[in-house]
């Protein structure tokens, strides 16, 4: 899940740097709250890493 999100956020970022900053700005807190749904309900037992 990591790498794929580096790799996009790289090729995003290297076209448009502002829009970038943008987009994470926005979206991390959501990728935040995600990460702590998914230790609540455990799923890294699963290997998903």
């Amino acid at each position: 899940m990591l790498s794929t999100d580096g790799k996009i956020y790289i090729s995003v970022r290297s076209s448009s740097p502002q829009l970038c900053e943008f987009l994470v700005l926005i979206v991390s807190p959501f990728l935040r709250k995600y990460r702590e749904l998914l230790l609540n309900m455990n799923y890294y037992k699963a290997g998903d890493y």
